[in-house]
């Protein structure tokens, strides 16, 4: 039996996070493998079992689970749909269509995009330390469509994982939410797990309680176009966080159209549109290219369910905000005057009898009684001014 490995951490080591810790000590495996061999409890600190999110102080003992022979490569699957939107040497854009996962998790899986680009460029495999993600820089959720990177030599992906740690990588989304948001707002809340929901991520701050590990992010969001109910907007992300676009527009009240995982109860009710993914699209991308600098700037069009749904609302009309209406002209000042003391009618006066029942005219008294128009008009109010009207705080609209 092959024994674990060990390490002892140093004074100028302290405070480090685990899983860094490891990654720095051996760079054969990436921060990620060391993170699930945490989860998979084969990583010991001072005996007990690990966290990856722990600190380490001075003499901390580390023990770790020697690895299994390496993963392999993804199942070539020439049946993935993709479009190749860029292609050269030492990179590849492609246009992921929803519904296709980005990369596999066990060896033995088919259907993703990982198994598509492996069938067609063979050389994607060994690129990158994650054996099941050849080339891969970056993701996007399985509903969403739109433009990925991919590296196809280790040198391209070095270069463009240093981009996207810089944060110079432009990444641009479209997207439909819910409601009517600002004209432009930026939004730097931290994201982090849920606490007990794993699909999830949420803010800080969420009443949901404190995220797990909360890590900063920014998202910027421009509108395009309102509808009736709903907005177009445009996403810019510099960072890259977990369901960063969906978490984040759901903490300002505006979800992304048809999001059941990150909208309310109330919310899903209003979303008629009857979508079957997120609307969310990748729809452009840019980066220095790895091997001579030059800017990259690739784009792709809306797919066909999105299009459709666009063209529904516009049938249906938009919704301008208040801020974008012509101003209407002011209204006249409401004039009130003192109400006029009633006039009593002239004619006969109607006694009640004892006991209840109906009112009749004195005996020497002969006038007829009033028509039952007459008694109706008499009960309706002679000028809109004696109606009780709301004012306009207190009509929904």
């Amino acid at each position: 039996m092959v024994p674990p490995n060990r390490y002892v951490v140093t004074e100028d080591q302290a405070g480090t996070r685990l899983d860094l810790f490891l990654a720095r000590q051996d760079p054969d495996h990436s921060r990620s493998l060391y993170q699930r061999a945490i989860a998979e409890g084969r990583v010991r600190l001072n005996g007990r079992r690990a966290r990856k999110w722990e600190r380490l102080s001075p003499g901390d003992t580390i023990e770790v689970d020697p690895f299994g022979p390496p993963a392999v490569a993804p199942v070539p699957d020439p049946s993935v749909p993709f479009v190749v939107v860029h292609e050269d040497d030492a990179v590849l854009v492609v246009d992921k269509p929803a519904g296709v996962p980005v990369h596999p998790h066990r060896p033995e899986e088919k259907g993703t995009l990982a198994n598509g680009l492996v069938a067609r460029f063979p050389d994607l495999v060994g690129v990158g330390p994650q054996p099941l993600e050849p080339g891969l820089v970056h993701r996007l959720d399985t509903q969403t469509s739109g433009l990925l990177v991919v590296a196809r030599t280790p040198a391209a992906f070095r270069s463009l994982a240093s981009q996207f740690a810089a944060r110079t990588v432009e990444k641009v989304y479209i997207a439909l939410v819910l409601g009517s948001p600002p004209a432009q707002t930026t939004i730097t809340t931290p994201i982090g797990h849920h606490p007990t929901d794993p699909r999830r991520m949420i803010v800080e701050g969420d009443p949901a309680g404190p995220p797990r590990s909360p890590r900063p992010a920014a998202t910027h969001v421009a509108i395009r176009r309102r509808y009736a109910g709903y907005a177009e907007v445009e996403v810019r992300i510099t960072t890259g966080r977990m369901h960063q676009i969906r978490a984040h527009l759901a903490s300002i009240g505006h979800p992304l159209a048809g999001d059941a995982l990150y909208q309310t109860p109330s919310q899903f009710a209003r979303d008629r549109l009857g979508l079957a993914r997120p609307f969310l699209h990748a729809a452009r991308l840019a980066f220095d290219h790895p091997t001579d600098g030059r800017r990259i700037e690739v784009s792709a069009p809306l797919p066909p369910d999105l299009v459709a749904v666009l063209a529904r609302l516009e049938e249906a009309g938009t919704d301008e905000t208040p801020a974008e209406r012509e101003p209407a002209a002011p209204r006249p000042a409401r004039r009130r005057t003192a109400r006029k003391p009633a006039v009593k009618p002239e004619g006969p006066r109607f006694i009640r009898r004892p006991g209840g029942g109906k009112a009749s005219p004195p005996a020497d008294e002969g006038a007829a009684r009033p028509s039952p128009a007459q008694a109706k008009e008499a009960e309706t109010p002679r000028s809109w001014l004696d109606l009780e009207v709301p004012s306009d705080e207190e009509i929904e609209v």
